[in-house]
């Protein structure tokens, strides 16, 4: 097991290069945000499964600062929840 500090290594970096086509992924972390979803997009659409364990604090009461982006307007979001009820064949919402 390798230990990121996202200072002089970071995951994004590893990610990239380690994952595959059909690769099965565990990610244990406190959180994985959206710009972290969006580096690693190419990489996550290959994989066969993800498995994201959150450690503590897993949801705080505080609300992060709202960062203007892009990615609020492409989709995302919309897109990931239809393909996640593709396929499992149902409605999540």
């Amino acid at each position: 097991m390798e230990i990121f500090d996202n200072i002089t290594k970071a995951v994004k970096d590893d990610l990239t290069v380690t994952i595959e086509k059909g690769s099965r992924l565990s990610i244990a972390a406190a959180c994985f945000s959206i710009y972290a979803y969006q580096v690693l997009k190419k990489q996550f659409d290959q994989i066969d499964e993800l498995r994201f364990i959150f450690t503590s604090p897993a949801f705080v009461s505080e609300k992060a600062p709202v960062k203007s982006s892009s990615i609020y307007n492409t989709g995302c979001a919309q897109w990931r929840i239809e393909e996640i009820e593709e396929r499992i064949g149902g409605n999540i919402k």
